[in-house]
């Protein structure tokens, strides 16, 4: 089978781009591990090991099938911003990387149905009112997330279009990526040729193609990445590549709580979830003043219980984004609905997510942690069932890290303006206590570092450095987790991909007629 471009992973991103590149005129072929229906790795036969603790981002936090993680995914869009320039670490590449999704944020937004641009900025300067000034006055900047609707989340709607247009899209569900056969000469970077797809029922599918595409995730692509210097000597990736290393995530933990005096300001005042133009959001907070040698973090309000009928509606609606059937007792259901017609007249009467009168509530911090080499993805001895080296995780969480969030904790705390009308009231944690140990967010990024220095992997276009026609699309990417979840500044690298691709594609077609 021959293509124009072959990608693996139908995740997000590879979605995004093969619907981009399809629409465009470009035949791609998308293959997928998993099925129709997300699953987890055991499902599909891929396996982790771990050197020192369990790394969750591989494990509860990564799924196969059509829209990978996102089909557990919350659907948090939000941009990388100016705010991730500022610190001193990878200043070019941040640039770079801001830069892109300033860029691109507009037509993402388009192809994911959103009728207006991001209003990140706008929309919560406009729920918090007077708020919104007296943070600002304080040091605090305050942007507003966007959330995908529940029935777009795993990306499926994006496969539903009709793709009667010159480009045509074949899906090949689970098939494992299981061999690559490359051609190179002294005088050249290697060159893709094509890729094995194997089975489960060990069928086996061959596919051909100009441009090929790793979009399986930061981890599997960077063992995709390791497997093929592997196998073909070392002469695929360059040597000085630094595949696999500086994996990191957002840790992320409470720092403090609503006093039970400011709770109604925090349900009523803009603090929680609201809808905007049928979209809920939420708005997030960001120390303005940070350090130059700081982590990059942001805060944000979470109810610690929203009553059955949120549970409820949860675990029907994650279903349906899974495309599996809800698993309740009569129980759960009988208890929840009460909660859930509260849920749907504060949804469509008020435009806000239900948060039951007096339910706790709690300043969240997500903060980045510093890439260093020893977090990392290597190969294992023990292999999969298809022949395929098992990805083996050394990942902690370092001291410095446990500093940077005291030192993070405290100043946003500080500049807190907590007598500030319409602002609520907050009372510190101790952050030392055991239930409060940070978990990372299923973020991870840096394995396939971009950028031009001899230890990056892919370049600014996110074309593999030493072969010439292999991209990466991951948020393995990214230097770091940065002041965002990643997949939309993700889906902004997608929309640029698919213009550079079709470019190629051009002159190539150019050439060939002279």
């Amino acid at each position: 089978m021959s293509c124009d471009t072959c990608i693996v992973g139908a995740g997000a991103a590879g979605i995004y781009l093969a619907t981009r590149l399809v629409a465009s005129g470009q035949s791609v072929v998308l293959i997928e591990a998993g099925g129709k229906r997300a699953s987890d790795g055991s499902v599909v036969g891929f396996k982790c090991e771990f050197d020192i603790e369990p790394y969750h981002g591989a494990t509860t936090g990564r799924l196969f099938g059509v829209g990978g993680t996102t089909a557990a995914w919350g659907g948090a869009l939000m941009p990388f911003t100016d705010l991730d320039c500022g610190l001193l670490d990878n200043q070019d590449i941040w640039s770079h990387v801001v830069m892109t999704v300033g860029r691109r944020s507009r037509a993402v937004l388009s192809a994911l149905r959103y009728p207006h641009d991001g209003e990140f900025s706008s929309a919560a300067s406009v729920r918090l009112g007077a708020a919104f000034h007296a943070l600002s006055g304080s040091g605090i900047d305050t942007l507003s997330a966007l959330w995908l609707p529940f029935h777009f989340k795993n990306f499926s709607f994006l496969l539903a279009q009709d793709f009667k247009r010159p480009g045509r899209l074949r899906v090949v569900f689970g098939g494992v990526a299981n061999a690559w056969e490359f051609t190179s000469s002294p005088a050249e970077e290697s060159r893709v040729v094509g890729v094995s797809a194997v089975a489960q029922n060990g069928k086996l599918l061959t596919l051909n193609g100009t441009n090929f595409v790793l979009a399986a995730g930061a981890i599997e692509s960077a063992r995709i990445l390791l497997e093929m210097n592997d196998n073909a000597g070392g002469d695929v990736v360059r040597r000085t590549s630094a595949v696999g290393q500086y994996l990191s995530d957002h840790l992320s933990l409470p720092i403090a709580d609503v006093a039970p005096e400011s709770l109604e300001i925090s349900r009523q005042a803009g603090y929680t979830p609201f809808f905007l133009n049928g979209w809920m959001r939420n708005p997030r907070f960001f120390d303005a003043s940070a350090s130059s040698d700081s982590p990059r973090a942001f805060a944000h309000f979470i109810a610690s219980d929203r009553g059955a009928g949120f549970h409820l509606a949860r675990a029907a609606l994650s279903a349906f984004q899974s495309r599996s059937l809800p698993k309740l007792t009569a129980v759960q259901l009988a208890a929840g609905l009460g909660g859930l017609l509260r849920l749907g007249w504060a949804r469509y009467a008020r435009s806000e997510l239900f948060v039951p009168h007096g339910t706790p509530m709690h300043l969240q911090l997500d903060i980045e942690q510093k890439p260093v080499a020893s977090n990392r993805i290597t190969l294992a001895t023990n292999r999969d069932r298809y022949g395929r080296r098992n990805a083996n995780i050394s990942w902690r969480i370092h001291d410095h890290d446990l500093t940077s969030i005291r030192l993070a904790a405290r100043r946003m705390l500080e500049r807190w303006p907590n007598h500030a009308e319409g602002v609520p009231r907050l009372i510190p944690r101790v952050l030392e206590a055991t239930a409060d140990k940070p978990y990372d967010t299923y973020h991870p990024t840096g394995t396939c570092r971009m950028g031009v220095d001899a230890a990056a992997v892919v370049n600014l276009d996110l074309s593999v450095w030493g072969t010439q026609n292999l991209w990466l699309l991951s948020t393995g990417v990214f230097p770091s987790s940065g002041t965002a979840n990643p997949t939309f500044s993700l889906l902004c690298f997608a929309e640029e991909l698919s213009e550079h691709l079709l470019v190629l594609k051009s002159r190539t077609v150019d050439s060939s007629r002279l």
